[in-house]
C-alpha cells in the first residue's frame, strides 16, 4: 500500500473512533453486540461509521477517500452504517484494512481483497493464544477477561500474517472454531507449539459473560491477570498511584472537578525518566495520545499504559476529595442591634405603607420601574424564614435589567443570609459547610452557571435538604469507607436567564418573572441612569438605608403561618401544574405574613407553639402578584401573540413588515408571534409569490383571555369571619388540627 493511502486510512480510523465516542447511535449499535467494556474497545481500536463520511468530506478529502475505495463515485460509503475495526500491520502498526459489522447483516465487510486479519498486539505478547474464527466471539472472550484472543476467519488471513506470527513463538494455541477448526489446527502445527481445540457448547456471541467464563475455565484456558493499580496516598488537591508496569503517577488539580470532566495534571515517572502532561481522563482519544507519548518517553508499552489510565479514571471516580470551606464565607452578625437602630427598623416594620417604603428605598438605591417584580422578589427573599421557601426565575432579553433587579433586592438582605454564586457544579451544594444553606437566599447569576446542579437544586426546593452517600479514603491507605453528606435547608432560590428552553421540572417549581421590555420601561431606565450621573452620590444615605433594612430583616423571626381563610380560596384546576401554583399562592401569603409579622397577630397552640396568623391583606398582596403569573398559565396565547392579534384586528390585514412597523417590534419577534397565531388557526394566510410578500388576515375570532379564577380580595374579606387584625377580639385557643 502506498504511503498516501496508508495515511488516509489512519485519518479515517481516527474519525471512526471519535464518532463512536460522540454518537449515541454508534454506542447503541455496539451494545447490541454485547460489547460494553472500554478496554475491549480500546484493544481493537473500534469505531463507528455513520454512513455519511462521503457527504461530510470536503472535495480534496473526498477525492482521497474515493482513491482508496472508502467512498464510491456518487459519495456512498462502502462500509455503510456499521461498527468498524481496523486491521493493523503487526510490524509497523499502520492501518491496512477495515472490518465492518452491521446489525442486520452478520457477514463482515472488508475494504480490500484478500482481507487482512485482525491481530491483537497485546495477545501476541502472551505465551498462550486464543484464536477464533468468529469476530463477535473474539470480542466477547476478550471482554470476559481473556486478553490474549484474536480473530482469524480464514486460512487466507493466516497466510497474510504467517511470517510475523512465526517469530512470536507461543507456548500454546487454543483454537475456538466451528467452521475451520480442523484446518486451523493443522495450519498451526507448523508453529512448533501445543495446539488444542477449545470446544464451546454455544455460539459465544449469544451467551452471557458468566456462562462464557465458566466454559473457558472448565476447559483450562489460563486467564491473563493484569497487574492491579495501587493507591499510595492523597491530599486535598492531589493523589499518588502506582500504575503497571511500575510507573509512579501523581495526579494534581482534583479540586473543582465534577461528574462531567476529569481534566487533571499527570506526572509520570519510571527509572529516572519523567513525563508531565494535562488531559481529560474520560476522553479516549486524549488517553490514547498521552499513552503513546508517555510510553515512548518512559519506554513502556502504550497499550498497557492506556489501559492503566482507564483504570485510573475509574479509581478517581470512586474517590472523593473533601474540598476546604470557602475562605470568603460571610460570618453571621451576632452582635445585638443598638436600641436606636432597633426602634428605627421596628418603625419601618410597623408602618402600614411598608411595601411602598421598601419600593421607595429601592428606587433610591438605583431601581427604575419593575415595582411589582421587585415586591415579588422581596417576598421570595423573605420566604427563607419559612419551612417551605419560594423560588423565582427571572427571564428577559440581554440588557433587560435582570441582574440589576436581583442585585437591588438582595442588597436589602443581610450579607450573611445571602449566598451569591456565579456557577454551581454538580456536587457543589453537597459539600457546603453545615448550616450554610439553612434559611438562606441562594442567588445564581445566570442559569448556564447552575445547569449542572439542576438535580440538586430541584431536590433542595422540594425536600428542603440534600443527602448523598459518597466513598472517601479511610485511615488506612487504599481503604474506602462510605460517608453520608447531609445539607439542611430550607433555602429560597433566585436565578436569571435569557433562555426560553427551560426544563419544565425546574420551571414549575419557581415563579416565572418576566421583565418589562417596553419602550416606556427603557425610557425610565435611561432617565434614572442620567439623573444618577448628574449629581453626587450620598453614600451616607445609602449606608443608612441598607443598615435600616438589614436590621429589619434580622428582626423577622422564622414562623409557622396559619391562614384561617384558606378553605375559602378558589383556584383553577384544569392542569396538573396548578397544584404547584396553588402551593406558591399559599407561600406568598405566608411570606407576606412574615414580612408584616409586627402588624399581625400571634396565637399559641395547646402544645405551646406560637403561630403567625395571616390577614386578608396578605392575600390581597399575594393575589396582586400571582395574578399575572396565572393569567399567562391559563392563556393559550403568549403576550406577544395576543398583542399582535389585537393589532392585526385593527389593521384587518397586513404583511409581516407592516405589522412590525405598527407594533414597533423587531422582525424576529413579529415572525414568531404570527407563527403562533397561524398554528392556533387564528389568522388567515396568503403566501406571497415572486417579490410580493405574504399577507396575514384577521379572522375576527374572539380570543378573550380566560378568567384566572381567584376569589376577589374584597369578597374574601366579607366572607371571612372577623378580622385577624383586630387586637380587641378575643381569640379562641387553636386546636392542633388547625395547623394541618
Amino acid at each position: 500500500m502506498s504511503p498516501p493511502a496508508a495515511s488516509i486510512l489512519i485519518d479515517v480510523s481516527a474519525i471512526f473512533r471519535r464518532q463512536l465516542e460522540n454518537d449515541p447511535k454508534g454506542q447503541t449499535l455496539l451494545r447490541s453486540f454485547g460489547i460494553t467494556s472500554p478496554e475491549t474497545i480500546n484493544a481493537f481500536q473500534m469505531g463507528y461509521s455513520d454512513g455519511r463520511l462521503g457527504r461530510k468530506a470536503n472535495p480534496d478529502f473526498l477525492t482521497a477517500l474515493q482513491s482508496v475505495g472508502l467512498v464510491t463515485h456518487n459519495r456512498l460509503d462502502v462500509l455503510g452504517r456499521s461498527i468498524v475495526i481496523p486491521a493493523l500491520d503487526p510490524e509497523t502498526g499502520a492501518v491496512v484494512d477495515f472490518h465492518a459489522i452491521r446489525q442486520y447483516q452478520r457477514r463482515k465487510r472488508n475494504l480490500f481483497s484478500p482481507p487482512r486479519g485482525l491481530l491483537n498486539p497485546c495477545a501476541l505478547e502472551e505465551r498462550e493464544w486464543i484464536v477464533t474464527d468468529w469476530l463477535e466471539a473474539a470480542l466477547r472472550i476478550h471482554q470476559a477477561g481473556w486478553r490474549s484472543v484474536w480473530p482469524l476467519r480464514s486460512l487466507a488471513e493466516l497466510k497474510s500474517h504467517r511470517p510475523y506470527l512465526l517469530t512470536c513463538r507461543p507456548r500454546r494455541i487454543w483454537v475456538a472454531s466451528a467452521k475451520h477448526g480442523k484446518k486451523l489446527i493443522a495450519a498451526f502445527k507448523d508453529f512448533g507449539c501445543e495446539v488444542r481445540h477449545l470446544k464451546l457448547h454455544h455460539d459465544v456471541s449469544d451467551i452471557s459473560s458468566e456462562t462464557l467464563k465458566r466454559q473457558m475455565e472448565s476447559a483450562g484456558v489460563l486467564q491473563h491477570q493484569r497487574p492491579p493499580l495501587r493507591f499510595l496516598d492523597a491530599t486535598a488537591d492531589s493523589a499518588r498511584f502506582l500504575l503497571p508496569p511500575d510507573v509512579n503517577c501523581e495526579v494534581t488539580g482534583l479540586q473543582g472537578n465534577g461528574n462531567t470532566s476529569k481534566k487533571v495534571a499527570l506526572t509520570l515517572s519510571r527509572e529516572g525518566q519523567r513525563y508531565v502532561d494535562r488531559l481529560d481522563l474520560l476522553a479516549a482519544s486524549a488517553r490514547q495520545r498521552l499513552a503513546k507519548k508517555a510510553g515512548a518517553a518512559l519506554h513502556v508499552d502504550a497499550a498497557v499504559l492506556e489501559t492503566a489510565l482507564l483504570d485510573l479514571a475509574d479509581e478517581l471516580g470512586r474517590r472523593v476529595v473533601q474540598l476546604p470551606e470557602s475562605a470568603e464565607e460571610v460570618p453571621p452578625d451576632s452582635a445585638p442591634i443598638p436600641e436606636a437602630r432597633r426602634e428605627d427598623a421596628l418603625a419601618l416594620l410597623k408602618s402600614p405603607q411598608l411595601v411602598d417604603s421598601i419600593l421607595d428605598d429601592l428606587e433610591k438605591l438605583g431601581l427604575a420601574g419593575e415595582r411589582e417584580n421587585a415586591v415579588l422578589l422581596l417576598l421570595v427573599a423573605v420566604s427563607r424564614k419559612l419551612k417551605r421557601p419560594l423560588s423565582a426565575i427571572l427571564r428577559g432579553e440581554s440588557a433587560a435589567g435582570k441582574s440589576n433587579l436581583v442585585e437591588r433586592v438582595s442588597e436589602l438582605i443581610p450579607p450573611d443570609e445571602v449566598l451569591h454564586v456565579s456557577r454551581l457544579t454538580a456536587n457543589a451544594l453537597f459539600y457546603l459547610p453545615p448550616g450554610r444553606l439553612a434559611h438562606r437566599l441562594l442567588i445564581v447569576e445566570e442559569r448556564e452557571g447552575s445547569a449542572a446542579a439542576d438535580y440538586a437544586v430541584r431536590i433542595l426546593q422540594s425536600r428542603g435538604e440534600l443527602k448523598a452517600a459518597v466513598p472517601v479514603a479511610g485511615s488506612d491507605a487504599g481503604q474506602l469507607r462510605t460517608r453520608l453528606l447531609t445539607v439542611s435547608g430550607p433555602v429560597a432560590y433566585i436565578e436569571t436567564t435569557n433562555r426560553m428552553d427551560i426544563d419544565p421540572q425546574n420551571l414549575n417549581r419557581c415563579f416565572e418573572v418576566r421583565l418589562d421590555e417596553s419602550p416606556e420601561q427603557t425610557a425610565r431606565i435611561l432617565k434614572a441612569r442620567s439623573e444618577s450621573r448628574s449629581k453626587t452620590h450620598d453614600y451616607t444615605s445609602r449606608e443608612n438605608i441598607l443598615r435600616r433594612h438589614h436590621d429589619a430583616q434580622r428582626m423577622l423571626t422564622p414562623a409557622t403561618v396559619l391562614i384561617p381563610y384558606a378553605s375559602l380560596l378558589t383556584f383553577p384546576s384544569r392542569e396538573v401544574r396548578f397544584r404547584r401554583d396553588h402551593e406558591r399562592l399559599l407561600g406568598l401569603i405566608d411570606a407576606s405574613a412574615v414580612l408584616f409579622q409586627h402588624q399581625r397577630q400571634w396565637r399559641t397552640t395547646p402544645r405551646g407553639e406560637r403561630v403567625l396568623v395571616a390577614d386578608v391583606d396578605d392575600y390581597r398582596l399575594a393575589c396582586r402578584l400571582i395574578g399575572p403569573h396565572l393569567a399567562r398559565a391559563v392563556d393559550e396565547l403568549s403576550p406577544s401573540a395576543r398583542q399582535a392579534y389585537q393589532k392585526l384586528a385593527e389593521l384587518e390585514q397586513a404583511t409581516r413588515r407592516e405589522l412590525m412597523a405598527a407594533l414597533g417590534w423587531k422582525y424576529n419577534k413579529t415572525f414568531l408571534a404570527l407563527a403562533e397565531l397561524r398554528r392556533l388557526e387564528l389568522v388567515g394566510y396568503e403566501r406571497g409569490k415572486g417579490t410580493r410578500p405574504s399577507v396575514f388576515r384577521s379572522l375576527g375570532l374572539s380570543v378573550e383571555p380566560p378568567e384566572v379564577g381567584l376569589i376577589d380580595p374584597e369578597r374574601l374579606a366579607r366572607l371571612a369571619v372577623g378580622s385577624c387584625r383586630d387586637p380587641h377580639r378575643q381569640q379562641a385557643p387553636l386546636r392542633t388540627k388547625d395547623l394541618q
